[in-house]
């Protein structure tokens, strides 16, 4: 009797050296591990060692061929090389793990010296974290929200990874109670991708298009965006949590700011009445050309505000501010003419920070009489015959 040579390469197999691991998937943070059905060695009759086992081992990401960099253990009987990654796998990304027949001269083969066949096999790193929106941004016309996804949502998922875009339903909106508030309600009008196209899954930006209960926001407002019960996934299916994923943004104050007038406006003042424009919020001095703004000062307030007499003649005075630059007084230089008309008048001159410009204003006022008549001057008549009196 005599025994065959053994003319049969070796079987090699590559794959998730976690068992737990789905066919043609690896762990961000696992191994690969490469087995032959024999005993490997180099043709030249050495044995392979974790560190010259690497010159036949090619590991990279498929798509851009970057190459990974990893330590190679080899087991006692030479059956089992463990590639391990020096850093955590991109979730999601395909690697490509080649072991090759040969490194220039030197091949690998059995004990034989049957040659192993080059081998390649393409795994999937898992995707095992699940979505979070990262931020939400409104424009600056308070028309839509842009979130901010960490990895590209969609409304379900199979086998091959995420299916179809998210809509309306996936998404509820809140206004957080504020007295200051000037819009009450908000709701959603359309969700979109971040250029206004439809969603067709796959998107890491999400425009929510909005609907305001009016358009004048008085910038006080905080809208809440919250994923609702319906479910959103991510290519793997993860699902994003609807508790740890809420996100607020402040909506921009769309709010011109109101003036009252102090004395009230077409009422009797007394000759040494001070003027007193109170506005609901700090304001700017404004140019209504160019529609930017620049901080007030009391120097230029007497060529912003106009104060003068019916027939034109001008009412000199000092202006000052209080401390958040809400309130103007204007204090006249000289007691005002008894008896005569008077107004205060100021053009698009004056917003708050965010431009929104108020609107021209006029105030008129009739100063009182309030001085008893006097002589002035009294003259003998001829003769002594009457008194003559100014």
């Amino acid at each position: 009797s005599f025994d065959l040579s053994d003319q049969l390469s070796p079987s090699i197999i590559i794959k998730s050296i976690n068992s737990s691991d789905d066919v043609g998937l690896i762990h961000p943070d696992t191994s690969f591990i490469i087995t032959s059905t024999e005993t490997l060695q180099k043709s030249d009759g050495s044995e392979i060692t974790n560190e010259n086992i690497k010159n036949f081992i090619t590991l990279q990401y498929w798509s851009d061929s970057e190459m990974i960099n990893y330590s190679a253990i080899i087991n006692d009987s030479k059956t089992a090389i463990e590639v391990k990654p020096d850093t955590i796998l991109t979730e999601w990304e395909e690697v490509s793990l080649k072991i090759d027949s040969h490194n220039g001269d030197v091949s690998l083969t059995d004990v034989a010296g049957n040659i192993i066949e080059t081998t390649t096999e393409i795994i999937r790193v898992d995707d095992i974290t699940a979505p979070i929106i990262n931020s939400a941004t409104i424009d600056e016309s308070n028309t839509f929200i842009t979130l901010d996804v960490s990895e590209p949502v969609y409304n379900g998922f199979n086998e091959t990874g995420g299916l179809g875009g998210l809509s309306d339903s996936h998404f509820e909106l809140s206004i957080l109670e504020n007295e200051s508030n000037n819009i009450q309600n908000v709701s959603i009008d359309n969700v979109r991708g971040a250029n206004g196209a439809p969603l067709q899954g796959g998107e890491t930006a999400i425009r929510i298009e909005i609907i305001l209960s009016r358009v004048d926001a008085s910038g006080s407002e905080v809208i809440t965006v919250s994923p609702s019960n319906r479910p959103i996934y991510d290519r793997r299916g993860n699902e994003l949590s609807v508790f740890l994923n809420q996100q607020s943004v402040n909506l921009y104050d769309m709010l011109s700011p109101n003036v009252s007038f102090s004395p009230t406006l077409d009422t009797l003042i007394v000759p040494s009445a001070d003027f007193i424009l109170t506005f609901s919020e700090t304001i700017m001095k404004y140019n209504a050309e160019t529609q930017t703004t620049s901080a007030l000062d009391t120097a230029e307030v007497s060529s912003l505000i106009s104060l003068k007499y019916s027939n034109g003649e001008n009412i000199n005075y000092a202006a000052n501010f209080n401390a958040d630059t809400s309130v103007i007084t204007l204090s006249t230089l000289q007691l005002l003419i008894e008896s005569a008309s008077l107004e205060l008048s100021y053009g698009e001159v004056f917003s708050d920070r965010s431009a929104n410009s108020v609107s021209p204003g006029l105030a008129q006022y009739t100063v009182d009489d309030i001085s008893p008549p006097s002589f002035v001057s009294y003259s003998l008549g001829a003769g002594n015959q009457y008194v003559g009196i100014n």
